[in-house]
Formats: structure tokens, sequence, C-alpha cells
């Protein structure tokens, strides 16, 4: 990318800012150097940030459970007030926004990753083609040599029994022409044109990183929709004062604090490193290339127009080649045509050989220029402006809805045990009628049986009528001896006390 036409975000300038400290927290070069371990160090210890707020959130979330369970105290059951409500239904829609901007940001990072891999895809099929010609040289010079020996073997036999000097000059032309095609000079150039190239912009992992980057885009999607649903379940169970949905949602609340909080080390870590990346992306190309013909060559496609051509000469040199070429066998074709009519068939199959190397070669040309491959590099480049926008917006997003669902979890946690039961039944005493009777069981029969007096009253009457049994008994026959049957001490008599 040329000098003066790039300049680094105010993004990836206030990233590549950050302090970069290894384990030590000693500051070190800030350079994007990926194989460094002390540059993934760093990367490491920036990381530890959100990380360490989840540590500190969920003790804040110990230590309130444990007071809870500590706290002996009846409590008196609650309802869900006003100011809950509002509270939640605030935070609930703060989350939703921040899940909203996150999803815009992995849209945007989406998109920008799509031209990136476009890109790269760009140079490794130009040099893919380059690869493909190249060998498709060397079959035309195959071809080409198979054709010239067996005229050149006709054309030493003169045409009669008088010598030409059409013949010789023909000859001349013959070995001119059969001297270039048996020369590899023209492919051993651009077989090493074609190693370097190879060497530089051949990616073996594009197709992967395709995949993986698919996965993410999805991925991430799903996660943010599950944390949309966690929130609905939390308003549900608002709406119907259900302290089993109130519960499901501390578990998932729970989740999802730590799920927000470790994206966020995750794209903190993405979005310092592309931010050092950003700041000179020259710079670290250029310090994978060991070679110094690689290196001018790197230069010559990230600065066009700017720097030369390091094959301009090489190439003019092989289409001055194939021009002489070319120029030997059409004068090699006038004078055949004249002292060896029957050989036209086979000059015209060289002749196809001669103008496919002809319209190759200056296509290779084209293909090398700079101007191919440039665009191609800007589009892989792409990351450092939008792309590193929504990934910053994707971090603060999960940072923000990271301290969203902590604050819910807290809140519906202080709700549901406090939250009274639903009385959709009636509680009713669960003694068994077949066990001995409580005491105060035993209380209730003996109210009852004052109540309703003992019966003496009624044989007393029925003694001063004369009720008395022929056999001179007082009492009649029968189970009750003619009494009806009354409430005894060891009877159970329930009232409507004993339900409710």
């Amino acid at each position: 990318m040329g000098v003066g036409d790039y300049e680094a975000p105010f993004v990836a300038r206030l990233l590549h800012n950050l302090p970069h400290l290894n384990i030590r927290l000693q500051f070190i070069n800030s350079t994007f150097a990926p194989e460094n371990e002390l540059y993934l160090e760093s990367l490491g210890i920036l990381a530890f940030i959100p990380a360490a707020c989840l540590i500190l959130t969920l003790l804040i979330l110990l230590m309130y459970f444990l007071t809870r369970c500590c706290d002996r105290k009846p409590r008196r059951k609650r309802t869900i007030t006003a100011c809950k409500w509002v509270s939640i239904v605030f935070i609930v829609l703060l989350t939703w926004a921040a899940i909203a901007a996150s999803l815009y940001g992995n849209h945007d990072i989406h998109e920008k990753m799509v031209q990136v891999l476009d890109g790269l895809k760009g140079m490794d099929s130009t040099v893919r083609d380059l690869q493909i010609k190249t060998e498709r040289l060397k079959e035309i010079r195959t071809e080409a040599r198979q054709l010239l020996d067996p005229l050149q073997t006709k054309f030493r036999t003169p045409p009669s029994q008088m010598t030409d000097t059409r013949q010789v000059e023909l000859g001349k032309e013959m070995d001119t022409l059969a001297n270039f095609v048996d020369s590899d000079e023209i492919y051993k150039r651009f077989t090493s044109i074609n190693k370097s190239m190879h060497n530089i912009f051949k990616f073996r992992w594009l197709n992967t990183l395709s995949r993986a980057e698919l996965i993410r885009w999805i991925g991430t999607m799903g996660m943010w929709g599950l944390l949309v649903l966690f929130c609905l379940i939390l308003l549900i169970g608002m709406c119907r004062y259900s302290r089993c949905t109130l519960i499901t949602f501390s578990v998932c609340g729970l989740l999802a604090v730590i799920v927000c909080w470790l994206q966020a080390s995750i794209y903190l870590i993405g979005a310092v490193a592309i931010g050092d990346y950003c700041m000179q992306p020259d710079l670290y190309l250029e310090s994978l290339v060991h070679v110094p013909e690689d290196a001018r060559v790197l230069e010559y496609y990230m600065r066009c127009p700017r720097a030369s051509n390091p094959w301009g000469q090489v190439l003019n040199q092989t289409r001055d080649g194939v021009n002489t070429a070319f120029k030997s066998y059409k004068r090699a074709t006038q004078i055949s045509d004249q002292l060896y009519p029957d050989a036209k068939d086979k000059m015209n199959q060289l002749g196809d050989q001669m103008n496919k190397l002809t319209l190759m070669v200056p296509e290779l040309h084209r293909q090398l220029d700079c101007n191919v491959i440039y665009p191609h590099y800007l589009a892989s480049s792409r990351i450092c402006h939008k792309g590193l926008y929504g990934l910053c917006l994707m971090l603060l997003a999960s940072a923000l809805c990271g301290v969203c669902f902590t604050i819910l979890f807290w809140v519906d946690s202080h709700t549901w045990i406090y939250l009274g039961n639903r009385k959709n039944y009636q509680q009713v005493d669960g003694q068994d009628p077949y066990l001995p009777p409580t005491a105060a069981s035993q209380a209730i029969a003996a109210r009852t049986l004052r109540s309703q007096g003992d019966g003496r009253g009624f044989r007393d009457e029925k003694s001063q009528h004369g009720g008395i049994h022929p056999g001179g008994s007082d009492t009649l026959p029968g189970p009750n001896h003619g009494q009806y049957a009354t409430l005894s001490k060891q009877c159970k008599t329930l009232e409507s006390s004993d339900f409710y």
C-alpha cells in the first residue's frame, strides 16, 4: 500500500497506545508480532481486565447469596413493586440495545472479513493462474520442438538437384527458431517469478478461514439471540409472578454474565491485535519475507505504482526473444511455401504454437503488473477501518451486557426470594386419620362434644315415660344398646380452619 495513501484510523491509534505489559508488568514493544511470545503475553494481560471484572462480579454475587443463606429472620412475603418493574424494564431495554449494537458490529466485521478473504483469494488466484500459464508455456515449447525436428530434417534436403540460396536462408531461420525453442531461458525466468509469487501470495488456509468466519458469524448471532430469550424469560416471570420462571432466569442470567465477560476478553484481544497491525500493515508483511528478491517483489506490489517492477528487464528480454523467433518463423514460412509446398501443414501447426507463445508472453507481462494485485491487497486491508470499528462496538456491547445481566440477576434473585406463593390451591392438614390424634384435634373433638351434649338427658326422659324393655332391662339389644352413635373423644372433627 502506498505510503502516502494509508493513514491509520483513530481507533487503531487508540488501541495501539494501550499499555502493553509482560507478566512482570514491564512495558514492551507494541508492534504487531504474533510470533513473539512477549507480545502474546501482553495481549493476555490485557484480556485479564474483563476476566477480572467477571471474577469480581461472581464474588459479589456469592457474598450476596451467603448473606441470604445466613439470614434466619422470618421474611415477610412481598410483591413486585413498581420501582422494581421500572428498573427491570429499563435494564432489559438497555440490554437489548447493546445486543442490537453488537449484532450491527458483528455484521460489519463479517462484511469486511468477506472482503479481506476475497482480496486474499484474488491474490491466490493470480498466483495459481500464473503457475498454470508457466506450465502451459513448457507444453508449448515441447510441442514446437516435436514439430521442428521433422521440418529441419526435410529442409536439409535440397528441393532440386541445384542448390538454392533460399534453402540456406531457410536453414538459418529454422536454426534460429530451434535455438529459441530449445532454450529454456524463458521457462526458467517465469518459473523463478512464479516461485517468488508463490512464496508471498500463496495462502493454503483460505478455505479453513472462510469456514471459520462463517461459523463465527452465525454462532455470534445465535448467542446474542439466546441472550434476548433470557431477557424474555425474566419479563414473563415478572408478569406471572412465577417463582419457578424467575429462578430459571437466575441460572440463565448467571450463564449470560459469564459468557458476556468472556466474550469481552476475546474481543479485547482481537481489537488490540488488529489495532497494532493496522498501524503499519506494510511493516509486518515485510517482516515475513526473508529473501531479498522476494522483499523487492513485495515492495513493488505494496507501493504500486511508485515502486519499479523487479521483473521489468527480464520481461522485456523475453518479449524481444519471442518477437525475434516469430519473425524468423514468418520468413521461414515464406521460403518453405515456395521450396517445400508439401510442408505447409506442418509449418501451419508450428505457426499455431508460435502464435500461442506470442500471445501468452504479453499476457503474463500484464498479469505480473502491480495494478492487478494491488486492488486485492487494498481489499485485504479494509479490516483496519469499518471492521475494526465493528469489533470495538462488539467489545463495548459485551461489557455493557455483562453489567446489565449482573444487575438483572441481582434484582431477580432479590425478587424471587421474597416473592410469596401463589394461592392456586388450599392447604389441607395432612394428618393420617388412622394415626393417634394430635393435641389440636383432641381439643377440637372436645369442643364438639360439649356443644352436642353427652346424651344423658335423652336417656332420663325415656326412663320417666316407662320405656323399659320387657325383659326388665333398661337397654335395648343391638351393638349400641338401642342408642344413637355419638362422637367420642377418639373421633376427629374437621373444621374450616384445618383446610386453610
